[in-house]
């Protein structure tokens, strides 16, 4: 058979392949390298149904994004060009709505997976599909619903908008068990372990993360075991500061070595090291060794970085550095690192991009200026504090447990204790462990919120 005699029910149906192969092989698999090759043939045709042709068109974008995603050096498809081709397919009218609203849901991913996580316009489209998939929800379910609600989740968590996040991970949760699909659930286990973790809820955090583990082993897909394994080390990581407990960290550090570096995931597992090594030290800052070991393991992920534009890779890296730097006593040098973190991640588009992170890290310069701050630390910290609790407001957080202690009374007697310890001690003595000490209200907080 010819393919101009394909009825527009086999076409469509090859449509439906080739993205449930992407979706479950991943766009390296011969079979989907296969089923695309065909979808590519298909749209060769010249006389083939709008909408069909679309579909099709869709579904090869679709494959060109995730391969991008996986593979910045895949081929070299011009990016604009697929935009382009979406943008296109999302304001034409005499479109069937299902395709414009996938069109929209693949245009979000790639500014948030391939543009150095460009939220804003990640915002904008996902907001175009939505619109689109909420129409059509209310007379039917669309076949790829549980992949939609997943990445919307996904996305709202960015945000700390976590309500929102986990009613939409629970929906997708329910589809995913319903189809059966492992994979879908063993994705769906590790965002909603994430969000778990930024709500506090740390051994519901850990067990959603051990049903994805389970899963993707039992899958045999390596790339993300290592991606769930740094999940997992960071949550530590957090958990283990926020209740001094040092011997998590030793489990932290054994989970970290068992982890086969791949070259795209170098950044994320050198950084889970970089903040355990750091961790390691904070509870015990006598401890110089750890402090050097984070050092040479942060000029590794700076060369790693070095010619990245991911602002929000920049943005953790900064921040991260800005820490020990504070911890080598180069306040100044720490205090312009924290400035770049929060430039990052206030992005590029738009200074909404990440607000809380932006603010956090800006509170975080005065966490280590405390010592040499040129104004009044009580009154700037407690503003910045002040924004930074408005944000989270805006996404209907409640985290007065850790704003309770950093009111203003409580930010003068740190300020007075700092004061009177530098006061009393010798020029060559180091306070590291008591300033962090009395700062550990402060840092409960930032180590709460950070990503």
């Amino acid at each position: 058979m010819c393919s101009s005699d394909l009825t527009k029910e086999l076409l469509f149906s090859d449509h439906i392949i080739s993205i449930c192969q992407l979706m479950h092989k991943g766009p390296i698999a011969k079979e989907t390298k296969d089923a695309f090759t065909i979808i590519h043939n298909h749209i060769e045709i010249n006389k083939l149904d709008k909408n069909i042709k679309t579909a099709l068109e869709v579904s090869l974008s679709y494959y060109h994004i995730e391969s991008l995603i996986r593979n910045s050096n895949y081929e070299k498809l011009n990016l604009d060009e697929i935009r382009k081709t979406l943008k296109q397919i999302c304001h034409d009218d005499n479109i069937d709505d299902n395709l414009r609203a996938e069109a929209a849901h693949i245009l979000a991913r790639s500014y948030y997976k391939i543009s150095g996580y460009n939220l804003e316009m990640a915002r904008e489209w996902y907001g175009f599909s939505s619109d689109r998939y909420n129409a059509i929800m209310g007379n039917y379910s669309p076949l790829f619903e549980d992949r939609v609600r997943t990445d919307w989740g996904n996305f709202e968590a960015q945000f700390l908008n976590l309500g929102c996040a986990k009613q939409y991970l629970e929906h997708a949760l329910m589809l995913k068990e319903r189809k059966g699909d492992k994979y879908g659930l063993a994705i769906n286990y590790g965002c909603l372990a994430s969000v778990y973790s930024k709500t506090g809820e740390f051994d519901k955090s850990i067990e959603f993360f051990n049903k994805d583990l389970t899963l993707i082993n039992e899958l045999g897909i390596k790339k993300d075991i290592t991606h769930v394994k740094c999940k997992i080390a960071d949550l530590q990581v957090k958990q283990a500061l926020i209740e001094n407990n040092s011997g998590l960290l030793d489990e932290t550090i054994e989970l970290l070595s068992t982890i086969e570096i791949g070259e795209q995931q170098e950044f994320f597992v050198l950084k889970s090291r970089l903040k355990t090594i750091f961790a390691k030290w904070w509870l015990n800052s006598e401890d110089g060794y750890n402090l050097k070991l984070a050092k040479g393991t942060q000029e590794t992920l700076k060369d790693i970085l070095d010619d990245s534009s991911n602002l929000y890779l920049q943005g953790i890296f900064n921040r991260l550095a800005g820490r020990i730097e504070g911890a080598n006593g180069n306040i100044q040098k720490a205090s312009l690192l924290f400035e770049d973190s929060a430039k990052c991640f206030s992005g590029v588009e738009s200074s909404t991009d990440l607000p809380i992170q932006t603010k956090l890290s800006a509170i975080e310069i005065q966490r280590w200026l405390i010592i040499d701050y040129e104004g009044d630390w009580v009154k700037d910290t407690e503003s910045r504090l002040a924004e930074l609790k408005h944000e989270l407001n805006r996404v209907g957080q409640d985290y007065s447990k850790y704003f309770d202690p950093l009111d203003k009374k409580d930010l003068k007697k740190i300020h007075n204790k700092i004061r009177k310890l530098i006061k009393n001690s010798s020029e060559t003595q180091d306070l590291s462990l008591q300033i962090n000490e009395i700062l550990n209200p402060l840092d409960k907080l930032i180590w709460f919120l950070e990503l």
